[in-house]
């Protein structure tokens, strides 16, 4: 490589009067530019031009230049090229920026025996400022390999990248930082895609977490985010104040998982985005998690193409623990055997407003209006009678009509996820099948639509 394309030309101010153009980002906003030469990875100063150091691989290259070359700042580019990395890199340091050209230019294959790449905030109290992109990165699929892991950030920017192969791509556990961004990546062949110990403050937009490039079925195990203990790592937090944006999640058996050590999620909304091929788009274990979570939709669209979808899905629940609202946008399942969680219907919420579902093959299983006549006995002492409703929710509107001499007295109505409950000021007579009534009642709002041909 001329080595002459990296120097760029000052006036006696220090201006840049004039530089070259090999690369996308030009090298004078740099402290140091990494390229390679040959099978050697070396690094240039981006103010001199001077070849300071080489090393054999790029993780050594990376964390020689953190370690002898930062003061108060480090901003680095990684130039167009293919890297092997077999060391990891440790960021503890404020004000540091690591970038390459971009993920098809700038290349970067993890070794086999390389766990963990990039360890940010590990080992030192709250990390500001850091950003991570411009490059790919390719794993060993079902190597558990982490691609990036953060403990404590306070404003951090991690961008334009691609993951192939790594098992658990990204994992956070930010206590105590905030305003933490990822924009414009692109996660392919893994595990879990983003994983949260715990989050605040965090903006997720234009993320595609795909197992398409395996299979266009929902690939068992994966989980587009999880959120809960994973590998030897514990929740710290909740996770409160996550918004994701145009968001893409395929081909998992999770789209959203609340797992095990999770608290809860205070604050966790959706704006557009899409889940397709998704097995189960939420799911939640409600062995640990004893508080209820909630996440908000918006103009968000599932697309099950043929596969068994749930929109929520919980074990070992016994309370509601996950409350759902979905505003906007569109729910269409094309050939599902199941829609709403296996657990009673009063264990999940979930709100639709404005929203058209259409689930042709399934009307039972996802059951938003219903009606019917419900027939009692009297004894002469019992006041209260319940209607199983069937219902995916509680009912949110409902009447109840007398339809015998014996049921016509008056009575007051309540309704839960389970029943509609009758209640009589007084007990109506003793009699065989003597009070029937007629029920009606729906789980919707009038906004929302719903059809099944």
């Amino acid at each position: 490589m001329d080595e002459k394309g990296y120097i760029m030309l000052l006036n006696e101010k220090g201006e840049t009067i004039e530089m070259t153009k090999n690369y996308q980002i030009p090298p004078d906003a740099f402290d140091y530019i990494i390229f390679k030469d040959g099978d050697v990875v070396k690094a240039k100063n981006g103010r001199t031009g001077r070849i300071e150091f080489k090393e054999n691989e790029l993780g050594k290259a990376l964390n020689y230049l953190v370690e002898n070359y930062y003061t108060d700042h480090l901003n680095v580019f990684i130039s167009p090229g293919s890297y092997e990395i077999s060391e990891m890199v440790a960021i503890d340091k404020n004000n540091v920026k690591i970038v390459g050209a971009g993920w098809e230019q700038t290349k970067i294959y993890i070794d086999e025996s390389l766990e963990k790449v990039f360890r940010l905030a590990e080992n030192s109290g709250i990390v500001d400022y850091v950003e991570l992109g411009g490059f790919s990165l390719y794993g060993t699929k079902d190597n558990e390999q982490e691609g990036i892991y953060s403990k404590i950030l306070n404003r951090v920017l991690i961008h334009d990248i691609f993951f192939m192969n790594v098992d658990y791509p990204m994992i956070f556990d930010t206590q105590e930082g905030n305003i933490t961004r990822l924009s414009n990546i692109h996660i392919a062949r893994f595990k879990y895609g983003i994983s949260l110990l715990g989050a605040n403050q965090f903006l997720i937009d234009n993320v595609q977490v795909s197992n398409w490039k395996i299979s266009p079925e929902p690939v068992a195990g994966t989980v587009g985010i999880y959120i809960g203990n994973v590998k030897d790592y514990t929740v710290s937090m909740q996770v409160g104040s996550v918004l994701l944006s145009n968001t893409i999640i395929q081909c998992v058996e999770y789209g959203v998982y609340i797992g095990e050590g999770a608290k809860y999620v205070s604050a966790m909304k959706f704006d557009g985005g899409l889940f397709e091929s998704v097995e189960k788009v939420f799911g939640i274990d409600g062995t640990t998690v004893t508080t209820k979570s909630n996440i908000t939709l918006h103009g968000t669209r599932v697309v099950d193409n043929g596969h068994t979808t749930h929109i929520a899905y919980g074990t070992n629940l016994s309370a509601r623990y996950l409350y759902i609202i979905w505003i906007g946008g569109k729910i269409d399942i094309t050939n599902s055997t199941a829609v709403l969680s296996n657990q009673p219907y009063y264990h999940i919420g979930l709100h639709l407003k404005n929203t058209h579902i259409s689930i042709p093959n399934s009307p039972n299983h996802f059951r938003t209006e219903g009606d019917g006549i419900a027939t009692f006995s009297g004894d002469g002492s019992t006041t209260q009678f319940n209607i199983e409703h069937k219902l995916y929710a509680t009912p949110r509107r409902y009447f109840v009509q007398p339809l015998t001499v014996d049921a016509n007295a008056p009575f007051d109505v309540s309704v839960s996820g389970t029943y509609i409950t009758i209640t009589y000021q007084n007990p109506p007579p003793s009699g065989t099948d003597n009070i029937k009534l007629y029920w009606w009642a729906s789980a919707q709002n009038e906004e929302a639509s719903y059809s099944h041909p």
